[in-house]
């Protein structure tokens, strides 16, 4: 791999979690990606180039923290693509 180049993990691991955002935003438990910048007090130009071109860009460690934590996304699914997105019984996708 040269210098400066990002792994395939690490891409995926940038997929996983916009894909994981995008799985919040249908289920309404984010309006958009505009305002979860703003709750997490970052630009939403980190998220939009982040989800843009992920083999440029590192997601911060700690949005991914954050979003596990806050969300409940399963880091397991995360990381290694395997399991639920979500960790048990955080949202019901059943219709009320």
């Amino acid at each position: 791999m040269a210098k400066g180049e990002i792994p395939q993990e690490t891409i995926d691991i940038t997929n996983r979690f916009f894909e994981a955002i995008d799985e919040l935003i249908r289920l309404g438990q984010i309006r958009d990606i505009k305002h979860l910048a703003e709750h997490w007090g970052i630009g939403r130009f980190i998220l939009a180039w982040g989800r843009k071109h992920p083999e440029e860009q590192r997601l911060r460690v700690e949005l991914i923290r954050q979003l596990a934590l806050e969300y409940h996304v399963s880091l397991r699914w995360l990381f290694f693509g395997t399991g639920n997105m979500f960790n048990a019984n955080a949202y019901s996708t059943k219709k009320r």
